[in-house]
């Protein structure tokens, strides 16, 4: 790909996912220069062996980036409606339950019952995954229902 195509694709995602953060009291030119900042962030961190289109990753470090703009913009006491429809209570509770997993999987599990499960919360297939641990797709079932199980007990 030429350092062109490149950009353009950058400034391609940039804006699309500025769109959906129209009504949000933010500028254009805002959002698109935070987002490329955030893309650019996305490409230093980027970690291909999670297995994980770049894509994805980065239009993830953009949104977050255009929320944390605007809890910046907004009294953190007021209800922000963001492009996913989420309020930042909601935010917070996902950051909290966040975190009960996380503990789950650190306290819970074995480091490959953790392998496997964050590969699919990252969005991989059962087949990916399989081939990558080399394992069954029965064994990577179990393995992610197993994982569900003691989230759900602790939530």
């Amino acid at each position: 790909m030429t350092k062109k195509e490149d950009m353009q694709e950058k400034r391609d995602l940039v804006i699309s996912i500025a769109k959906t953060f129209r009504s949000s009291g933010l500028t254009h030119d805002d959002l698109v220069q935070e987002g490329r900042l955030a893309y650019m962030r996305a490409e230093q961190t980027f970690d291909e062996t999670l297995g994980v289109k770049f894509e994805t990753y980065a239009s993830r470090i953009i949104k977050n980036r255009f929320i944390d703009l605007l809890r910046k913009e907004k009294d953190s006491t007021t209800l922000i409606e963001t492009s996913t429809g989420y309020t930042i209570e909601d935010e917070y509770q996902i950051i909290e339950k966040s975190k009960i997993v996380q503990k789950i999987l650190n306290e819970q599990c074995t480091d490959i019952e953790k392998a496997i499960f964050k590969s699919y919360a990252l969005g991989m297939r059962y087949n990916e995954i399989s081939k990558i641990f080399d394992v069954t797709k029965k064994k990577i079932d179990n393995t992610i229902q197993k994982v569900r199980n003691k989230i759900r007990q602790a939530l």
